[in-house]
């Protein structure tokens, strides 16, 4: 083992040691419960498989059934301080906001007993899409052991490369100065209706063939072009295929559907991949209504 890995190794168990002596001495089952769902996101599942018998034992037989409320509730609390926090505060928050987001995931990979608060855990996470980070929330968010050991596919999307307002503004201060940005429509999408989209929980075929109906060509400045096509699978997931010049493709920065970002599947970065599985059915029915947007790493931008 290089000692790069082993530092690495001990560090993350550092983390997990942390959140297992919190854990001991968390005082409700909420805390418990969001505990056990860090250490799930360490790879430690063994606290969050035990919580339907541990929190009864440690708070009370009445806890268990109070628990989905006390997460509403915390969820909710959220938003005000995501939305008007700045520095250590919104660190705070966003941190908290991060513990209720890996609960949402760690639940569903565990059988989802706690679906009914999803929804709440939902619209809490959306305030943090495209949340500003100022720089010295950044820079505490960037330090944070605990988010560089953490599944990445877990993490609010801002945690996963903190970046703060002057970056953000020295990066647009450099796109100014290439000139405006014209973002340039690929093809037109009729809006899905909600009454068409479901089928028993899976998006209905009416629903798959609109979604499967947006491809066209996008006319790079350089007069190239690339083919565009999406396709909405039964267990939703959805891709976004590309067909032109090797170079070209390899020239796509982002994806994404909506708020949802997709990943390339290989470095080619002519096949690209995003999963709505995991969010609830509203956050469903309004991304599969949201345009495909494509950013180029010169700028160039598209909307499918």
């Amino acid at each position: 083992m290089t000692d790069h890995a082993h530092d690495h190794r001990q560090d993350r168990e550092a983390v997990r040691a942390g959140l297992a002596g919190a854990l001991a001495d968390a005082t409700s089952a909420l805390e418990h419960i969001l505990l056990s769902a860090r250490l799930a996101a360490l790879g430690d599942e063994s606290a969050l498989t035990a919580w339907p018998s541990a929190i009864p034992e440690r708070f009370g037989s009445d806890a268990a059934g109070g628990l989905v409320d006390a997460i509403r509730a915390g969820s909710l609390e959220l938003i005000p301080a995501v939305r008007h926090g700045a520095g250590l505060e919104l660190v705070e928050a966003l941190r908290r906001a991060q513990a209720f987001r890996f609960l949402l995931d760690a639940d569903r990979s565990a059988g989802s007993l706690l679906e009914p608060v999803h929804g709440a855990i939902e619209a809490m996470l959306l305030e943090c899409s495209g949340l500003p980070l100022d720089d010295d929330a950044a820079f505490e968010l960037s330090e944070c052991a605990e988010l560089a050991h953490a599944r990445k596919d877990w993490l609010i999307p801002i945690l996963k490369d903190p970046v703060g307002l002057t970056t953000v503004i020295a990066v647009a201060e450099a796109n100014r100065s290439l000139g405006p940005v014209t973002v340039k429509q690929v093809c037109a999408v009729e809006q899905l209706k909600p009454e068409l989209a479901f089928d028993g929980g899976r998006p209905s075929p009416r629903m798959i063939e609109r979604f499967s109906a947006r491809r066209g060509i996008m006319v790079f400045d350089d007069e190239s072009t690339a083919e565009v096509r999406a396709t909405l699978e039964p267990d939703w997931r959805v891709s976004i295929q590309f067909s032109g010049e090797p170079e070209q493709l390899k020239r796509i920065d982002k994806v994404r559907l909506g708020t949802q970002l997709a990943d390339p599947t290989d470095e080619d970065r002519d096949f690209w991949r995003a999963s709505l599985a995991q969010l609830g059915v509203d956050t469903q029915t309004l991304l599969v209504n949201q345009p495909i947007m494509v950013l180029m790493r010169n700028g160039e931008r598209f909307s499918l």
